[in-house]
């Protein structure tokens, strides 16, 4: 029996199928998340800013801007503006300069739809912007918000604050309050959250966020580099969990399914082996070859990102992606083989259909959108095991959903143990092989 399992194992984890999966699917991951990062980066805005607001001053009310850097306003700087006519409805191109306070004006009745500025003899775009969050400091968690707030026949908004992890609803969001302001462009500095790099103000003329008047969301840069190494490494790993489960169909399909199909495993069992011995030894062969796989998987993906993205790790995230794809990996291998066991001529086409259910498709996951609750979430091995990951980096596709460790686990072993019993029952009481 031991060596039998030994054979099993070396078999199963030299298995040029395996090996080739686990290099695809290596830089497949790695490269889903940098190209995850840039993309993030990509929208997360140049850097640079013109705050918008309507002066106050009778006939000459017109737009009023203030040219910000990541550092701070820009004075002295010339700018490039592309503006709408409201009246006539025409584009046209002027030139403006700021004030030593990084402030300028145009006539009334201009609309600015985008700006370039001329900053160390280069030209920057600068996005144009109800507000923006400069001079971030990252030690102190400290930032400078400039915000703009519309003219109102009530003077006076009451502003409130909050961040998030991606855009979302002005509902869903906690806010704090800032304080009350007039019309115009204003300056504050706020607490900031490094993994949430979507800053939003809201303004309110009820004193109530409840009546939210309108709200501005901004993608800080700075935070957007924060944020990324969760959101990159979860995509990366979310390319093992989805795809490597495959490895475990074409083992158990080349250790037990086909030769139970051609009748070849008559001769196997000719041996001094019986057959709970065998389809045990061919269980727990490929799945330690799966494991060791994952191992190698966790450290390495791990270790790529860490070079990738430039960041570093805690130790304790390798074992977490180890645990998630083994959660991912071990109750389809298990399920596979209580397939193998009941299904012997159609064996591929019944694990075919029940991968693209549970990992491609990945029906706890929609199901769990569907009915906006978190339980489904745990009727999947590849959900299971993406809602621990999730929570663990602090990510998730579901926004609001509370993910229980143990329950996730929990499923994750059912999954794991139950088939695997019952395909060893079964198999060990046929009266044919």
């Amino acid at each position: 029996m031991r060596s039998t399992f030994l054979y099993d194992v070396r078999r199963s984890f030299l298995n040029r199928t395996l090996v080739a999966l686990l290099v695809v699917l290596l830089a497949a991951g790695v490269g889903l998340g940098y190209a995850f990062s840039r993309l993030t980066l990509s929208q997360s805005g140049p850097g640079y800013y013109i705050v918008a607001a309507t002066s106050q001053n009778g006939a000459t009310s017109g737009p009023v801007g203030l040219l910000l850097s990541p550092s701070g306003p820009l004075g002295n700087t010339r700018l490039y503006l592309v503006v709408m006519n409201e009246t006539t409805r025409t584009v046209m191109t002027l030139e403006a300069r700021t004030n030593s306070s990084g402030y300028f004006a145009l006539g009334p009745g201009l609309d600015v739809i985008s700006a370039r500025a001329v900053v160390n003899g280069a030209n920057v775009s600068a996005a144009i912007s109800g507000a923006a969050a400069v001079d971030l400091n990252l030690r102190l968690r400290e930032a400078v918000l400039y915000f703009a707030l519309p003219s109102s026949p009530q003077a006076n908004y009451s502003v409130f604050v909050s961040q998030a992890r991606q855009p979302v609803s002005l509902s869903n969001l906690s806010w704090t309050y800032l304080g009350t302001f007039g019309p115009g462009i204003h300056r504050v500095n706020v607490r900031i959250e490094l993994d949430r790099p979507v800053l939003v103000v809201g303004y309110s003329t009820s004193n109530s966020t409840r009546d939210l008047e309108g709200g501005y969301e901004v993608n800080v840069p700075q935070l957007m580099v924060e944020s990324l190494r969760s959101e990159s490494l979860g995509e990366a790993v979310g390319i093992f969990t989805e795809f490597f489960p495959l490895a475990g169909l074409f083992l158990v399909n080349d250790l037990f399914a086909r030769h139970r199909s051609t009748r070849a495993i008559e001769f196997i069992l000719a041996r001094p082996l019986t057959k709970l011995q065998l389809i045990a030894s061919r269980y727990s062969g490929g799945l330690v070859a799966l494991l060791l796989s994952s191992i190698v998987t966790a450290l390495a993906v791990t270790a790529a990102a860490s070079a990738v993205f430039g960041v570093s790790f805690s130790v304790g995230l390798p074992l977490m992606v180890f645990a998630s794809i083994v959660a991912a990996l071990a109750g389809f291998y298990s399920l596979l083989y209580l397939v193998a066991v009941l299904a012997r001529k159609s064996f591929l086409v019944i694990a075919i259909v029940l991968y693209l259910l549970l990992y491609l498709f990945n029906v706890g996951e929609v199901t769990a959108f569907i009915l906006n609750a978190s339980w489904p979430l745990y009727l999947t091995p590849l959900s299971s095991a993406m809602s621990m990951l999730d929570r663990y980096l602090g990510t998730s596709a579901l926004v609001g959903f509370s993910v229980s460790y143990l329950y996730a686990s929990l499923s994750a072993a059912a999954w794991a143990a139950v088939p695997a019993a019952l395909a060893f029952i079964i198999y060990d009481r046929m009266p044919e092989a």
